[in-house]
């Protein structure tokens, strides 16, 4: 089971988990990669967050940022 994703740091909107294509880069062909999103029209955020390895680091790198002041 994926752990909780906070709310948006920037417009406190759910944020939703995205997974990549796989890649076809020749190095790491075929890897999926995942980073939650926020995908709210008033967010002034940055709408990608780093592309991890699995769902449960991109929850954690997500639920990790600070908010905007």
């Amino acid at each position: 089971m994926l752990g909780e994703i906070k709310p948006c740091p920037f417009c406190g909107n759910k944020g939703e988990l995205s997974e990549s294509d796989p890649s076809t880069a020749r190095f790491n062909e075929g890897a999926v990669h995942f980073a939650i999103q926020c995908f709210a029209f008033e967010c002034m955020g940055v709408k990608a967050n780093v592309w991890q390895m699995s769902p449960e680091d991109a929850i954690g790198a997500w639920n990790k940022r600070a908010p905007s002041k």
